[in-house]
């Protein structure tokens, strides 16, 4: 890197003095000197100001091969792309993330992936690694696109921390959707085929929301009835589903059979407890066969008839889904009565044989 001849080279050029030009950066002409002698190099945090100066960009001055880059880069974030889509997201994919955000401390993309990866490796632990990357990926990204999920990442991660202030004021950014004017209106533009797919996604974007809102307010039903308020979520996935074709949303009836076993076990009804979980097992079991089989699955119910999906774009992680999920679920409290017996031991089993 011979940054400081093109800074000897660009001074000269608009004939400016070395002694000018360290005023101009607050530093000693000396530091100059040495910077064109090639003795020392600039401080990072000169560089913008001095690209300022000549007129011209870090890259130049850095003499940065922009396609080399950019290459670079997007081979990384397919490579972990691929890790995320295998499940293999540790602290050793933690650390190579960070080594390259640090070589590319302005790439977004590359934050996201940072930002995603302490949250989905314990976001207990790496809570304020992951607000101070979030923070700047919101602060400094102009992609809204990169920004949305961010915003709302950050949002339950302030909500779960007891941060309501935080929480309410990120999401003053976000977009009104999926119940904005825009949003509803937006597929009438459309024609034929595209316009069919815009509302069948549409339709799964309304249910999984109203799904959301179920979550939040069944516990206001007395314990051990809880159960009842959560079963609408089946009966709302079996309206938009009715050929039973839900696949990926199978993960959102794994949540529900889970915090219906939840309710059940704490007024001790061990049938239905073991009902739901083995419920919950099988929606777990049936996305790792198609998970496993990788091959591009079609809805049939009329309502999605038009909405396929890939399971190669599944990603998942040891925390957050399926069989891993449950082994971590059942260790709450309210099943330890449970321990010893053989329908939850051979479901446990089930997890433990089948790592999803």
């Amino acid at each position: 890197m011979n940054i400081g001849k093109k800074i000897k080279d660009l001074r000269k050029k608009v004939n400016l003095s070395q002694e000018r030009f360290a005023e101009m950066l607050c530093v000693n002409n000396k530091v100059v000197s040495r910077w064109e002698n090639d003795n020392t190099y600039p401080d990072i945090t000169l560089l913008a100001k001095i690209a300022t100066i000549f007129n011209v960009s870090t890259d130049f001055l850095l003499d940065v091969n922009q396609e080399k880059v950019k290459k670079e880069i997007d081979d990384f974030c397919d490579y972990v792309s691929d890790k995320y889509h295998k499940g293999e997201i540790n602290e050793d994919l933690l650390k190579e993330i960070i080594t390259y955000s640090n070589k590319y401390p302005n790439n977004y993309p590359l934050k996201v992936f940072l930002f995603q990866t302490y949250c989905t490796i314990d976001e207990d632990k790496y809570y304020d690694d992951a607000v101070k990357v979030g923070e700047d990926i919101l602060k400094n990204s102009n992609e809204m696109i990169i920004k949305e999920g961010v915003i709302v990442s950050l949002f339950y991660m302030y909500y779960h921390h007891g941060d309501l202030q935080k929480a309410e004021a990120v999401i003053n950014d976000l977009p009104t959707s999926p119940k904005s004017t825009k949003w509803k209106l937006e597929p009438r533009l459309l024609k034929g085929e595209e316009r069919i797919k815009a509302v069948e996604n549409q339709i799964i974007d309304i249910c999984e929301e109203f799904c959301d809102f179920i979550m939040q307010t069944y516990g206001r039903r007395e314990v051990g009835q809880r159960n009842q308020e959560l079963l609408k979520i089946k009966a709302l996935y079996d309206l938009v589903f009715e050929d039973g074709d839900y696949y990926y949303y199978s993960g959102s009836l794994l949540h529900m059979y889970l915090w219906c076993a939840q309710d059940q076990a704490k007024i001790k009804n061990s049938e239905k407890v073991i009902f739901y979980l083995n419920e919950a097992l099988k929606c777990s079991l049936d996305v790792l066969q198609i998970y496993k089989e990788g091959k591009p699955i079609k809805h049939t119910s009329f309502l999605v008839d038009r909405i396929e999906e890939y399971p190669s774009n599944w990603s998942y992680s040891g925390k957050t889904v399926y069989t891993n999920y449950m082994l971590k679920f059942l260790e709450r409290e309210e099943f330890a009565y449970l321990e010893d017996n053989e329908e939850i031991m051979k479901i446990k089993q089930t997890c433990f044989d089948n790592p999803f």
